[in-house]
């Protein structure tokens, strides 16, 4: 588990256990399959036009590069095919009863990355 330079790792810790879960099941996943770690490259935020799950610990983005330890230079990137067969295994793994997806890849804005959230 590497956190971005510009994350607070401690805030790990406060966000939804069931959230934490998935994340490092998701880890696992991929150092299982391909042989790299995730990122996380944002937890808590302010409020914006989403639903506030960022606000409340419900939700993280996972960074499509992997970065070394340090959290602060690219060290490699995921490829398609890898963003693609997480996000499916987890969607399977973690079925919602809503409308929303466990895990989706996406850009709001500020690059491609994996957004996992977790139900209230």
């Amino acid at each position: 588990m590497i956190f971005k330079a510009s994350v607070n790792k401690d805030e790990f810790f406060k966000l939804h256990p069931k959230l934490r879960a998935i994340f490092c099941d998701a880890e696992w996943f991929t150092i299982q399959n391909y042989t790299r770690e995730l990122t996380i490259s944002s937890m808590f935020r302010p409020k914006t036009d989403d639903s506030g799950v960022h606000e409340t610990g419900r939700a993280l983005d996972i960074s499509i590069h992997q970065y070394d330890p340090t959290g602060s230079r690219v060290v490699s990137t995921m490829s398609s095919y890898e963003i693609k067969d997480l996000v499916s295994w987890l969607n399977a793994k973690y079925k919602r009863n809503d409308p929303f997806l466990t895990a989706k890849a996406h850009d709001a804005g500020s690059g491609l990355h994996i957004h996992l959230q977790v139900p209230v």
